[in-house]
C-alpha cells in the first residue's frame, strides 16, 4: 500500500510541476538534480478499532529542493536577465516620442540610474535585449511613469513558498492505480537549510478477513476518500 500511495503521489507531482521537475522516492548516490521532489515516507501505523477493522496512518515528508540560483524578477514587459532580489531594483518607464508620436521611448532604470533606452514602435518584439533585461515577445507598449519588476528572489525563497501554496492543492486528493481516491490530512510545512518539508497523512481503514476453510488472513483496503 505504501508503494501505491508513492506512485500516486509522483502521478499528482508530475501532473502540476510537469517533467522539469524530477521526482525521487529513493536515495540519489550521485546527488540530487535540482530542482526535484524527494518522497520520504515516516512512519506508518496500524490501530486495531472494532472487529476485524483497523485504521493505518501513512505520513509522508515531501521534500522540495528549489533551484540553485533563484528566481528572476518581471513585469508585463521583460524578465531581469539574472535571477535574484537585485532585478526588483529594475523598473521600466515608457513615455511617447516628442517628435515621433508612433514611437515610444523605453527607458530601463535600475534604482534611479537609467541604463538603457530605445525608441521604437509600441511593441516589445521592436526592442532590443540589454544587460539588465530580455523583453518578452509581442507585448503591446503602452506610457507608463514606472512599472517595476517584482517578485525576484534569491535561490530558494520565493521558489518555496509558491511550491508550498501548490502543494496544498495538489495533495488534497491523490488517485490510486485502482481508481480510488485518498485525501491528505493534517498538511503543513516548514523550510528547513533552503528545503521545503511539507507533510502530509494519507489514512485509510483497513479490513482483515479470515477465510476459516484453510485460517488463511487477508486484508481489505477501504480508500473511500478517508482522510
Amino acid at each position: 500500500m505504501v508503494n501505491d500511495l508513492i506512485d500516486a503521489i509522483s502521478v499528482k507531482l508530475n501532473q502540476v510541476f510537469g517533467n522539469g521537475v524530477r521526482i525521487y522516492s529513493e536515495s540519489v548516490k550521485q546527488g540530487l538534480k535540482e530542482p526535484c521532489f524527494f518522497i520520504a515516507v515516516l512512519n506508518p501505523t496500524q490501530s486495531p478499532m472494532i472487529g476485524a477493522r483497523y485504521f493505518r496512518e501513512h505520513p509522508f515528508d515531501i521534500h522540495y529542493f528549489p533551484s540553485k540560483d533563484g528566481v528572476a524578477a518581471e513585469n508585463t514587459y521583460c524578465t531581469a536577465k539574472y535571477k535574484g532580489i537585485r532585478g526588483n531594483d529594475i523598473k521600466i518607464v515608457v513615455a511617447t516620442n516628442i517628435d515621433d508620436e508612433t514611437k515610444v521611448d523605453v527607458s530601463t532604470y535600475v534604482g534611479t540610474r537609467l541604463v538603457d533606452k530605445q525608441t521604437v514602435l509600441p511593441n516589445t518584439n521592436n526592442l532590443v535585449d540589454n544587460d539588465w533585461v530580455i523583453w518578452k515577445d509581442n507585448v503591446e507598449i503602452n506610457p507608463t511613469a514606472g512599472l517595476p519588476l517584482t517578485s525576484g528572489s534569491n535561490w530558494g525563497n520565493q521558489e518555496i513558498q509558491d511550491v508550498a501554496s501548490k502543494l496544498f492543492d495538489a495533495l488534497e486528493y491523490i488517485t490510486l492505480l485502482d481508481g480510488d481516491l485518498v485525501r491528505g490530512t493534517e498538511m503543513h510545512y516548514e523550510k528547513v537549510d533552503d528545503v521545503l518539508h511539507f507533510f502530509v497523512k494519507y489514512n485509510m481503514f483497513v479490513y482483515k478477513q479470515v477465510e476459516k476453510a484453510d485460517s488463511m488472513e487477508t486484508l481489505t483496503v477501504n480508500n473511500n476518500i478517508k482522510g
